[in-house]
């Protein structure tokens, strides 16, 4: 009998001393995770700007913008070739632009 309450009493002090050394050591365990998740987040941050960058140089490399300005005289041209239906089709957008722009201006 005396056996099991010094083991009793054993594992009563191991989970006292279990607490007081978490006790002990929660703010040195903070410490270090914070200062981890710190430099993860500085991490991230550097690698995202080169990802960025990599981004930008590939678009830089690999895309080409055609810039293209009609005047009114190749808008005119361009209709010379025009189907009756693409005509249609032109007369029905001049229509919604004009009608648009007409509500724009009565604003």
């Amino acid at each position: 009998m005396a056996n099991f309450s010094e083991d009793l009493r054993k594992i009563l002090m191991a989970g006292v001393g279990a607490v007081s050394t978490a006790a002990e050591k929660l703010p040195e365990a903070l410490d270090t995770l914070a200062k981890r998740g710190e430099e993860t987040l500085e991490q991230g941050k550097v690698l995202n700007e080169q990802l960025r960058h990599e981004i930008k140089q590939a678009v830089k490399e690999n895309v080409t913008v055609v810039e293209t300005a009609m005047d009114k005289d190749g808008v005119l041209n361009a209709m010379n070739t025009m189907s009756a239906e693409e005509l249609d089709a032109v007369e029905k957008k001049i229509a919604e632009l004009k009608t648009r722009k007409a509500d724009d201006d009565a604003k």
